[in-house]
């Protein structure tokens, strides 16, 4: 989908379940941060600065949240940051932005140690991912890292000048 069909669908999502229900096939979503997402991003966690690219309504930022000094979480949906700001309104450490889906002008170079995205980019066509890869690339410490859940690999290796087909691709 394109980014603006994105927006549409999380304005009228039903929230209820904060996007639990995209962890279904894994038996929930706590039975997925164990063996699918910890061990792809618990060598660069804790972090410093962690920035959560899509949210939705904060499903994985509750798992996030406690691995990071700073947090910054950015998603296309201003319901979706409403949400996540009134549920972690306790918290001092998160920070929140609404963005155009495909851009993170708000965020400093060279200032984030670890960008996460579960559960969002999977969504996301084309146009977000030729804006965003540049942009993580710009805002990562060097050193940083990021985990991009994303299901759309002919989409991905477009986006970052890679070679369709090539099962030797490497991001540049």
């Amino acid at each position: 989908p394109t980014t603006a069909e994105n927006l549409r669908f999380c304005k009228h999502h039903d929230w209820a379940n904060r996007g639990h229900e995209w962890c279904q096939g894994y038996g929930g979503i706590e039975r997925a941060w164990e063996p699918a997402v910890w061990p792809r991003i618990g060598a660069f966690l804790p972090a410093g600065h962690v920035l959560e690219l899509g949210p939705g309504y904060g499903a994985w930022t509750d798992y996030l949240r406690p691995l990071a000094r700073r947090m910054t979480l950015v998603d296309l949906a201003p319901n979706c940051i409403a949400a996540c700001r009134q549920r972690f309104a306790h918290l001092r450490h998160l920070e929140y932005h609404v963005n155009d889906g495909r851009s993170l002008p708000m965020v400093a170079a060279a200032s984030i140690d670890a960008v996460v995205s579960c559960d969002s980019l999977v969504h996301a066509g084309r146009d977000a991912l030729a804006g965003y890869l540049p942009e993580i690339a710009r805002v990562l410490k060097p050193g940083g890292t990021a985990f991009l859940h994303h299901s759309n690999l002919c989409d991905l290796r477009v986006a970052a000048g890679g070679e369709v087909g090539n099962p030797h691709w490497r991001a540049k």
